[in-house]
């Protein structure tokens, strides 16, 4: 069995809010379950002193602003799925004047994405020279003297781009947003979407926007992770001395060497505790794409420098 559960927070801070406890059993497959909730315009805190407005549902898979959502499970296979309500209170201001504001939002991790920097790609987006960082803030871009065309970084805190989501204060209640555990599995490497493309806007305009990332940026995790991994287990190997083409199998002469068992051991440590981290990023190495190691990996490399040998002579 399964729970579809829906909470309440509060934008930007990520803080819990008490709206009431919205637990839900699921028992798919066999059959299919549906939900549909309609978020309130306005809630109250609980100590009836504050209003916070609706800003955007995070559906567990998609963000939308929304107020009206209905989920379909019929797929199953997950154990929690958590639909969120995102409230907050607007600014004074209105969206700020003639500016764009960026911040990037993990659908994941459900919250922003805070420590990593800005989600802006100065070099791919489109925008009036001098306009950013406006005030010398990377979230901002100033739109007074020209039109603005504004792209997100592919990646960022290790995770894709999975498209725009506009900040509407009250949001959309027209319509349904309709979501789904159909596709991908929850925690697959395609289970979030994938965006790209720029989101565009007019001279003296203004926009609250949210940078979404979902699935696991596998690439990027390799580049800063494995490699440097790699990097360390070939330092140790170069250190061994070239051998002769008469000094005989290089396992033999090594295979009582301690410190040639602990680079075999050493590589195959942690190619597991790499594997984990990448597990944990949604992602994973399958058991057959792993390098080979061992004695009999070594037998065939001997007797491959065996037949050049033979060819020489």
């Amino acid at each position: 069995m399964s729970l579809f559960n829906v909470t309440t927070k509060l934008w930007p801070s990520g803080e819990s809010l008490d709206t009431g406890t919205d637990d839900n059993v699921v028992s798919v497959p066999p059959g299919s379950a549906s939900f549909d909730r309609h978020a309130a315009l306005f809630v109250t805190s609980p100590d009836g002193t504050e209003n916070f407005e609706f800003l955007f549902w995070n559906t567990g898979r998609n963000l939308t602003n929304k107020r009206h959502v209905h989920w379909d499970f019929s797929a199953g296979g997950w154990t929690t799925w958590t639909a969120t309500k995102w409230y907050g209170v607007p600014p004074s201001n209105g969206n700020g004047g003639h500016e764009v504001r960026v911040d990037p939002f993990s659908i994941a991790s459900n919250g922003p994405l805070t420590g990593s920097g800005t989600a802006i790609d100065p070099s791919a987006s489109s925008f009036p020279p001098g306009s950013y960082p406006d005030m010398g803030d990377d979230h901002l871009i100033d739109t007074e003297n020209g039109a603005v065309d504004v792209a997100a970084k592919g990646s960022l805190a290790s995770q894709q781009f999975a498209g725009w989501d506009q900040l509407i204060w009250g949001g959309d209640d027209s319509g349904t947003f309709y979501e789904s555990d159909a596709g991908a599995s929850q925690g697959s490497p395609g289970f979030y979407p994938v965006g790209s493309g720029t989101f565009h806007v007019a001279q003296g305009g203004s926009a609250i926007l949210l940078a979404l990332y979902g699935n696991s940026s596998i690439r990027k995790f390799y580049k800063e992770n494995l490699k440097s991994e790699l990097d360390v287990a070939k330092s140790f190997v170069s250190d061994f001395p070239k051998l002769k083409d008469n000094e005989g199998d290089p396992y033999q002469q090594y295979v009582g060497d301690p410190q040639w068992m602990r680079v075999i051991r050493l590589i195959v440590e942690r190619s597991d505790q790499l594997q984990q981290q990448v597990t944990e990023l949604r992602s994973f190495i399958r058991a057959h794409e792993r390098p080979q190691v061992g004695r009999e990996v070594l037998k065939v490399s001997g007797q491959q420098r065996s037949r050049k040998r033979g060819r020489k002579r």
